[in-house]
């Protein structure tokens, strides 16, 4: 192995550390916000929505998938190669919440019943959009 190709490795390994450390320390602060806003859009969702056996499901995967978001942890900064990897967990993780943001947005749109209140209606869209703001901080 090169020189060259070391350092290539070694920095990008430091900036891999890096990231991983920023994605996990930003979810331990956002964590409780993000809480809070899948609970809220969750009651708003499960009171408007006419048949919403599938709203239930994308909630139901939203809330495991949030559990597991719940469950991380930074015990030890100075391992490299774990926090490198917690860091890819919760990277996915956040994915997938996003994906439950979409699917949860276009569940809404088409099953919302005609005499839900438009304040609940905008409520909802804030707080999908407001969600996905707070997955986007976690990862910037």
């Amino acid at each position: 192995m090169s020189e060259t190709t070391l350092s290539k490795d070694l920095n990008f390994s430091v900036y891999e550390f890096k990231y991983s450390l920023q994605v996990v320390e930003k979810l331990l602060t956002k964590k409780e916000e993000l809480k809070k806003v899948i609970n809220k859009i969750e009651e708003i969702i499960l009171k408007s929505i006419n048949d919403n056996g599938l709203a239930k499901e994308v909630i139901a995967e939203k809330k495991t998938n949030l559990s597991k978001l719940d469950n991380i942890i930074l015990l030890n900064e100075d391992d490299i190669e774990w926090v490198i990897e917690l860091g890819t967990e919760v990277v996915t993780l956040l994915n997938v919440q996003n994906r439950l943001f979409t699917n949860l947005q276009l569940h809404c749109s088409r099953k919302i019943n005609s005499g839900t209140a438009a304040s609940d209606l905008m409520t909802a869209a804030y707080l999908i959009d407001y969600g996905r703001n707070l997955l986007l901080d976690i990862l910037t």
